[in-house]
Order: C-alpha cells, then structure tokens, then sequence
C-alpha cells in the first residue's frame, strides 16, 4: 500500500479501524462465553449472504458469480459498483465528481462492452457524456439504482445461448426480491447520516422503506420499496493539457532560442550535448491549473412488485421501477493559459531528457511572455441535469405439465436525461486577467505547483508566486469567453420474451438430453440524444483596450460601481485547504475566485454587448437568459434498432471417466436491424471562392438523413463441468458473444467540409471530402475459452483457478467511398471541363456533380487477444479452523487477483504524427482485493482492501493512462438484543487515496490529480 500522507489520512483509517476491532473484540469475548452454551450456530448476514452466493456459483452452468444481499434491504455496499468490484475479474471506473463506482470492467472490457439486465431484461441507459458532443454510450450507470432494492447480482463472464447477448466482457443481471419468495409480513425502515470528508458542511441522509406481504394463503403478494438519499461531494483537481509529442526534429516550437538548441542536440537547461534523434518532446498548450467541483445530487428509487399465483401452476408477476436523479455541480477553476508558439521570448526546460528516454521526464517548466503578459483566468461553471428512469414488466410463468414450463415476459422502460437550468446542461463563464509575464510550474512534488511572476508599474508592481494574493482579482480582470451547452439523450426499451423448458425424462429422447430450453424476442430499442452549443467570445474582454495599452486595461472593471469589489472582496476563498493532504498544496496560490455562476451571468448581460472589439458574439447571443433556450439542437441523432432472437439449448448429465459431469450447448441466432436518422445541415450549391477552391453554400437549416443496416450472427456456446472429487469441480466453455458498436459510430448521414478542391484528382474527379458513421457497422465479436477449477471445501469455503482467453474481431476502422452529396453541383465545372467562371460564381443545374471522398466506420481486419488469469479463495473458519486452542468462528477471509493481457499495447515511444492506425484495448488492467470479516451474536464486520494496477484510459494519435488506484473500507453492523434495531456503520476509502492520469505512460505528463476523501456512514435500521 502506498505511503499514507497527512494526519486527515491516519484519523480516518483509525476511526474506521478501531470501530470494527473494538467491535471484533468484545465480541469474541462474547463468543468465548457462549461457546459451551450452544453448538448451534446460525448463519445470517454476510456470512448467509457468502453461502447464497457460493451455491449458485457451484451449481451454476459455465463461468457465473453472484453477490446476494445480506439481508432485506441490505446489499453488502452502499453501491452497486462498489459491490461489483469484490468479485474476481470486476474493476469499476468511477464518477470524476462524486467519487462513486459508475461503471464496471470486467477481464479488461470496459462499460460498452458489458450488458446490464434487469430481472432478465435489457435496461435503458441515458447519460450526457462530456457536454463537448452528443451522447454516445451504452453503459449502464450503476449509480442511478439504489443498492438497498436490490436482492442479488449475477455476473455471467461466459456467453450462453439463453442469455441475451451484448455483453462480450460479461451480463451483468440485477435481482429484485419478489414477494412470493419470502412469504408473510416483512418490512425493514433504515436512517443513515453521511460525513463526506471533502467538505466541511457535507452531512447528507438516506431514508429506505420496504415493506412485502402476502395474503390468501400465500398466492397473492405484494412488494413496496421507496428510497431516497442525497450526496454531497467536493472534488480538487490539477489539470493540464498538453500539446502533440514529436521528435525533436520535427517539434512545432517557435523558433526561439530554446528550439535552436533543440534542434542543434543541445540541452539548453544544463548545456549538455548529444541529445539523441528520436526523443519526443512536448509542451502545455492550453489550460493548467486547479478546479473545484461541488455536487449535489439527490435520488429517489421506488418499486412496486405485485405477485399472483391464482394457480398453482401459473405464477403472475408485474413490477415497476421508477429512478429520478438530480444532479448539480458548482465548478470554479484558477489557471493560466499558454498556447504553443505565443512568442519568441516564451522558453521551456526539462520538457526531455538528456540521455533521450521515451518519452522524457519533465521535472518543471518555465515561460516568459516577456512584455504579452499572458493570461491569468478564473471560470465559474454550472451543470444541473435530472436523470429519470420508468420501467414497467409484466411476466407469467405457467407449469403445463410436470415435463412442460412455459414464460411469457413483456416490459417496457424509458430513460431520459435533460437540463434541469434555463441556463443548459453545462455552463460557464471565464473571467480573465493579462498579469503572467511568467510562468513556472513545478512537477516535483505530488501536486504540481503553479507561480507566476510579472512586473509592470502600470499593473501595481510585482506579482510573485503564492504570493500574488487578492491584487490578482480586482481591476485588472475581466469577463471574457462563455459558453452554455444544451444537451438530452432519451433511451426507449420494449421487449417481448417467450421461454420455455422441456424436461425430457421419460422420453425417447432421454438419452441425449435431460433439459431442452427455448426462446424467442423481440426488441426495439430507440435512442434519441441532441447537442447544442452556444459559445461566447469576449476574448479581449469587456470594453478592454487593445493589449499594448496596458495603462487603461480593465478601466471598466475598477473602483466604478463597485465592480472592483465583486472579483475582490465578496467572492474569494482560500484555494490550498482543497488539497491540504497533496504534496506541495502549501506552494499553490491561495486563493480562488467563488462567484455563484447566476451573479455571472446577470454581470455579463449587463456589460457584455460592450465588447472592445467588434465581431465578438454575446452570451447566449443577445445577452439575456430568455436568449440561452432560444434554440433548436444543431446536433441530433435518432437511432432504431429492431432484434429478433432465437435459442435452443439442451443439457445433460452423464459420468465422464466414471465421475459425474454435465454438458449445456446451445445455439442462439440474432438478426438487427438499424435505422439511423442523423441531423446534417443542408447545402443549396457550391461558389467559387478562389483560384482553386470552391466552398459549399449552406442553407442556413438542417433536416434528417435517413441510413438503414443490418446484421445476423450465430452465436454458439458450449459449457463442460464435472465432479473429480466431490468437492473439486472441473469447468470448460467455449462461446462466441458479441457487443454493440456506441451510437455514435452507427449514425448515418455525411457531414462535408465546405471546402472542396478545384481540382481534377483522377477517377474521382473534383474531389471534396466528408464523415459519417455506419448503420451497417458489424458489431465487436469475441471467441471465448474458458478453463477453470473449483475446490468447495466447506459450506462457505472455497479455492478456484480459471484462464480465460477472448478472440476479438470487429474493431473499428476508417473506409472510404466516393460519390455525391445531397446533390451539391460543382460550380467550376460543367461536362468535365473547366468553364472559366469567375470568384463568386454559384452552381447551377447545369454545372457537374460534386464528388466527395467520404470516410465512414468500418469494422477493419483487426483481430486481438485478451487472456488472463483469475485466482479466488474465500475461506471461513467455522469450516476449517487452522488454530483449533482459539475459537474462529464467526472469522472469515476472501481474496482475489486477476491477471490480464493483451496483445495490443500502446508503444508509448511513437510521435503523435506517425500514429495513424495504432491501436490498444483501454480498460486492460491486473486487480486485487482482500476482505476480513467477523458475524457473530449479532455483529457483523467487514474490512475491504481493494486494488487495480495502472491502465489505459484512451489511446489515438496519443494515449493516456490512469494511475493505480486502491481503496480501503470497512462495515460494521450491531444488531440491539432484546429489539428489532440494528446500528451501522461504513467507513468508505479510509485512507483518502487520491486518483491521477498523465499521457504517454508517464507519471510526469500529469493531466489530472485528485485529493482523496473518507466518507463515514452511521445508520440505524428497524426491521419487522
């Protein structure tokens, strides 16, 4: 584990520690005392829950973990992915803003890759994305479930033809509990206060009621469920942007002197010679520097199951669940802009090494702008979004004979996310100040240290550093670029499911199979998502002189009607609290801007349209707020996708070398249907614009682009188990599965550039260009193999070893087709010859078709490897207890590790220019995870350590990686004798472990560092 930095780190680590030992403590003395009162131990809690999940582990078909809750309403975590990842070959990503597991990989393939079922059905998504493009994704986000209405997961890491497919990493199934299952009166009430560690005033709750009964002899039941819970969460963050890595030949510096020593082999830092060719060097180029995100985010989760079984061979079952989530984020930033070839007087050392690694190490960085000061810039930014999900099921279930059973499952459900502000999905606004003459940023300690320096009389004398304090926000800033984004995406799910199982005993076919089940669907599932942007741009400020006029700059913006006040006084805070457990946090500057995002706003209207230079667009283009919804969606994508399937699939058992094993094959076939409708603005013609160019002309309006595709697969799936002991199960499968390309990449429709060559450039004559995306894209396919062995050695005891390896084919590539677009006439030519029309000449009927060279997705002839290793033991000593003078029981252990690989991996040494084509598998890393846990007379404690290795998080002309990441937590729940209350406690990511990416695998290109925060949980819970 690595070093545990701060006091703020160790108090938490105690405090979660010490409750669960202190705990552990008494009640092993407890145990000691009862132990000849009672040989009858009952297992409840974890401990039930552990031996729930081993059972269908061991008696399950092919590769299938489980995680059941321990109990009404308690799922082992406060979340569904932080659950998930306690399971072998499960790493979970986790929400920038909140901290919280989002999204899972499982054996190194990411969200996209993974199909999320509910009770059997497929589950809508919805999700904004990066506010920079419409929405795209698949993944499900486990964060809009609450954990408390779940009853179990099932992950299936291998394909069968009865499982839908989707999932080439695995099918991910969430359970909820029905009421026919567990009959009688149940009910369970739980409180729980929140301390999130990341801000001083952040004391949330969660409130959970559930409530099941059954009535009439147990044939009809009925299941409420209501929770509701608010989070509250600060994250402080570095950033940094970086420009391309190049060879020192061919870097794209300005020619300064710093680049003439370059490009002459000399180290212009140390002096040295000998700079060898081939190292890559690379500077910032945009923004760096410190951000603050404020969440507050508010879910509520309802459902409604009803049960009827008005025979007692035909079971009816409906629920509805209903999911809203509000979600707000508060950002503000500090940082300086430096954009590659500012000047000639800007320099930069360190940026490579001397001995020439790839890529080089970067210790600090240095910039002067000499007399173009550069800027200095605070940005106020706001995203409020709600989230709502509405699923309905109904689902018959008839036993025809004692051969026969028979399912009938229909759903429907509805996701959407929307703005929840007038304002948009995201908003922001910069305000900036021209005081960085220089600029220095420190890569040496954990946290890079950013100081800047200047000196202009004019400005009010020297600024140094940390040291700049408040001088830095009075008259010399001023409001400058903004920008409001429009955003919604809205996934529609229906379903229809027939299913049925034959038992074949008795019959003539016995003697082949035991069990023949089948099936048939049906679903359509529409995706629609829009994007639109409003920018902005006051760069040079709100009735700002020009740069050289130093003397008045900002005049605007001083003591006149207190505006001076409004970036001074009123709406700062210290900036280095944010990051007080980082390394080098006492160094950062200290102090940050804080200004309600509204009171921007209401300041821009006001003085916005007084721009200094003509040209510049206002916010929301006529500076009112009435103006930011005052739009249509410039980017819109509507997507249809109709699947029909079919499986059939037969198990037996037999005895295979006189040991008891069974064989399920099955074949299930898949046909889908694509409809794309892409929003492409439309074109009348083109004009020439110059000696050899010509430009398209738009209309000024859009219309949807209709583009249909289709696919079918067989996807057979075939898994082996046998029993070479009673205890030792031997397992084998082999299967194909496939996962669905993100929407994005299916959209039709070509967007052109308007620029079109005038040129003949052979066969394909007056060349323009265009993209677009594929309804006919061939979705990703892996051939999977599995081989793993089982020793279950105790009720709740076990040891398993498994390899895996997974063929993957179908990844993504660029084709090309030539042809017209939307009928555009080239202007310059007409029967194939030039006709000598003049600038400014438009095309007529009579003019050539245009031809543009459109690239489109296409799956390419790729084909990758991905294999690993899974090791697992769980091991609980009321089994086997290794020290028999001491009593265990109660005590228990589980540990996992998987390893993974892949054959395509990022060479880190190549510059970004010469990257066209390389290509790597993100999401590939090793993980580990320990648990301690101890239940007995009504306590139960759990300590969890979790563990994943250093990985890939995006990969093109660059690549970038996240750092290795662990996580340390610990539950405690006491259940009051003599009541039905029980008290709780959890204690999440004890040791403030932060997070951190950089690019080119190396930790110096830092692009982003987090501080860590502790998150305590008390709860009391009443239980019927």
């Amino acid at each position: 584990m690595k070093f545990i930095n701060g006091f703020a780190r160790g108090r938490n680590v105690v405090l979660g520690l010490a409750v669960a030992s202190m705990t552990m403590t008494s009640s092993i003395a407890l145990a000691q005392e009862a132990a000849d009162a009672t040989d009858e131990v009952v297992v409840t809690g974890i401990r039930k829950a552990l031996e729930s999940s081993v059972d269908l582990k061991r008696n399950a078909k092919g590769i299938v973990d489980s995680i059941s809750a321990e109990d009404m309403g308690k799922f082992p975590d406060t979340n569904l992915a932080e659950s998930l990842q306690r399971v072998t070959g499960v790493s979970i990503d986790r929400n920038q803003n909140s901290g919280e597991g989002q999204s899972v990989t499982v054996r190194g393939f990411g969200a996209d890759y993974n199909l999320v079922t509910l009770n059997g059905r497929m589950m809508p998504t919805s999700t904004l994305g990066d506010f920079a493009s419409a929405p795209s994704t698949r993944s499900f986000n486990f964060g809009d479930l609450a954990p408390e209405a779940v009853a179990g997961v099932d992950i299936y890491k291998t394909s069968k033809a009865s499982v839908a497919s989707g999932g080439m990493g695995s099918t991910i199934n969430i359970r909820t509990s029905r009421p026919l299952d567990a009959p009688g009166f149940n009910a369970t009430a739980a409180v729980k206060g929140i301390d999130d560690q990341s801000s001083e005033e952040s004391y949330d709750t969660e409130t959970s009621v559930l409530i099941s009964n059954t009535f009439l002899d147990d044939r009809i039941g009925i299941a409420l469920t209501a929770i509701s819970s608010s989070l509250s969460h600060t994250n402080a963050s570095y950033r940094h942007q970086w420009s391309p890595f190049e060879d020192i030949a061919g870097n794209s510096l300005a020619a300064n002197d710093e680049a003439t020593d370059v490009l002459n082999g000399v180290n212009p830092l140390t002096g040295d010679t000998g700079i060898e060719a081939g190292t890559l060097i690379a500077n910032i180029n945009g923004a760096a520097g410190y951000y603050i995100n404020d969440l507050e985010q508010e879910r509520d989760n309802f459902q409604l199951t009803f049960q009827a079984r008005p025979f007692d061979n035909l079971t009816l079952t409906y629920d509805n669940v209903v999911a809203e989530l509000e979600h707000q984020v508060r950002s503000r930033d500090l940082t300086v802009y430096i954009a590659e070839g500012v000047g000639n007087s800007r320099t930069s050392t360190s940026v490579y090494s001397a001995n020439g690694s790839n890529p080089a190490s970067i210790e600090s960085l240095a910039y002067n702008h000499a007399d173009i000061f550069g800027a200095y810039n605070s940005s106020m930014g706001l995203q409020k979004n709600v989230t709502e999900l509405d699923a309905h099921g109904f689902n018959a279930e008839w036993d025809v004979d004692e051969n026969l059973t028979l399912s009938l499952d229909i759903s429907t459900a509805t996701s959407e996310t929307k703005p929840d502000s007038p304002y948009g999905s995201m908003a922001y606004i910069t305000t900036s100040a021209k005081v960085a003459q220089t600029v220095d940023i420190d890569y040496s300690s954990e946290l890079p240290v950013i100081s800047i320096g200047g000196e202009h009389t004019d400005l009010g004398g020297t600024y140094n550093g940390a040291n700049a304090g408040l001088d830095l926000y009075n008259a010399h800033r001023w409001l400058a670029g903004a920008d409001n984004v429009f955003a919604y995406n809205e996934n529609d799910l229906d379903q229809i499911q027939i299913n049925g199982s034959y038992d074949a005993s008795g019959s003539s076919f016995s003697k082949y199979v035991d069990v023949v089940d089948f099936g048939v669907s049906f679903s359509e599932n529409d995706v629609s998502t829009g994007f639109f942007q409003q920018p902005a741009n006051n760069t040079d400020g709100i009735q700002a002189p020009a740069w050289d006029q130093w003397p008045n700059y900002g005049v605007y913006f001083s003591v006149a009607d207190g505006r001076d006040a409004f970036f001074y006084q009123a709406h700062t805070e210290e900036l280095q609290p944010y990051f007080s457990d980082l390394n080098g946090a006492s160094a950062i500057p200290n102090t940050i801007l804080n200004i309600p995002y509204e009171e921007l706003f209401d300041m821009y209207t006001i003085y916005g349209a007084f721009s200094w230079n003509d040209g510049q667009t206002d916010i929301c283009r006529n500076n009112t707020l009435a103006g930011c919804s005052d739009f249509t969606y410039t980017q819109q994508r509507k997507l249809e996708e109709k699947t029909t399937a079919l499986y059939v699939q037969g198990s037996k058992d037999f005895e295979f070398f006189e040991k008891p094993a069974s064989i399920v094959a099955g074949l299930r076939y898949e046909r889908t249907e694509v409809v794309s409708q892409n929003y492409i603005p439309t074109y009348s013609g083109t004009q020439i614009t110059g000696a050899d160019s010509v430009t398209a002309q738009a209309t000024g309006a859009s219309a949807f682009f209709t583009t249909e595709g289709d696919y079918d697969y067989f996807l057979p799936s075939i898994d082996f188990d046998m029993d070479l002991r009673e205890d030792v199960k031997l397992r084998a499968s082999l299967s194909q599965s496939i996962a669905r390309q993100t929407y994005d990449k299916l959209a039709g429709g070509v967007a052109i550039n308007t620029n079109i060559l005038n040129a003949k450039t052979g066969p394909n004559e007056y060349q323009g260009s265009g993209s677009e995306g594929n309804p006919n894209l061939e979705p990703f396919e892996s051939t999977n193999f599995d081989l793993s062995a089982e020793w279950y050695y105790g009720a709740l005891s076990y040891a398993s070893i498994g390899y895996f390896t997974k063929e993957t084919q179908n990844w993504v590539g660029t084709g090309n087709r030539y042809g017209s677009v939307q009928d555009i006439r080239h202007a310059a030519y007409t029967d194939g010859e030039l006709n000598g029309a003049a600038n400014g000449v438009q095309s007529t009927e009579d003019n050539d078709l245009a031809i543009f060279n459109v690239s489109y997705n296409a799956s390419s002839n790729r084909k990758e490897t991905i294999d690993g290793l899974e090791l697992a033991i769980q091991h609980d000593f009321g089994d086997y207890n290794p020290v028999p003078f001491i009593d265990l029981t109660g005590f228990g252990i589980i540990a996992n590790m998987t390893i993974v690989d892949s054959d395509a991996s990022y060479n880190n040494q190549t510059p970004n220019s010469e990257n066209e084509g390389q290509f790597a598998v993100v999401g590939i890393s090793d993980s580990h995870n320990l648990i301690a846990y101890y239940e007995r007379f009504g306590l139960s404690a759990r300590v969890a350590y979790n563990w994943r290795d250093r990985f890939l998080n995006f990969q093109g002309a660059s690549s970038g990686y996240t750092e290795e990441y662990e996580q340390l937590d610990a539950n405690v729940t006491y259940s009051i004798p003599g009541t039905a209350f029980s008290l709780s406690y959890d204690g999440l990511n004890l040791t403030e472990e932060g997070r951190e990416t950089f690019e080119r695998n190396n930790p110096s290109y830092k692009t982003w560092v987090s501080q860590g925060h502790a998150k305590h949980i008390v709860g009391i819970r009443w239980k019927y």
